[in-house]
């Protein structure tokens, strides 16, 4: 017979009688498992994990050796936070696209967005008309920007 286990939080398997029914095991101490608090990255969280893309991934391409620290997969922390690249895009040097997530809030990840505009700038993730002014990963500052389209 098959026997069935998965992580949802803890560790269950599936009743291989029944694998609509989590098995019992009698004996074995049972674990009460409450739902995890979603947890979602303040807007000030946000910004500063885009803030750490600005500052260590600019100007990207498929034509140059992307660094570690820009790919899909690496975490690094900013704001009391850790977070994750769950997804990385650099179709060219004018325009670098990133999906990060916060440890804990996976399911709700938010982008960052940078592009060259005469300088290397970054979409505010809470209001992507604006840009941030990266100072410092820890310092960050909110500008209007006006769109042009040419």
């Amino acid at each position: 017979f098959d026997c069935s286990c998965f992580d949802h939080g803890a560790w269950f398997c599936s009743d291989p009688t029944d694998r609509r029914k989590e098995l019992t095991c009698p004996g074995a101490v049972q674990l009460v498992s409450t739902p995890a608090a979603k947890i979602a990255p303040s807007q000030e969280q946000q910004q500063a994990a885009c803030c750490v893309m600005h500052d260590k991934c600019q100007w990207l391409s498929p034509a140059v050796t992307i660094p570690e620290d820009c790919k899909a997969g690496h975490t690094f922390p900013a704001l009391n936070a850790t977070f994750k690249v769950a997804q990385a895009e650099y179709p060219d040097t004018d325009s670098n696209h990133y999906s990060l997530v916060m440890e804990g809030s996976e399911a709700q990840p938010f982008d960052c967005s940078c592009f060259d505009y005469g300088a290397w700038f970054c979409s505010d993730p809470s209001n992507p008309r604006r840009t941030l002014e990266c100072l410092h990963a820890s310092s960050i500052q909110v500008t209007q920007v006006t769109a042009i389209i040419v």
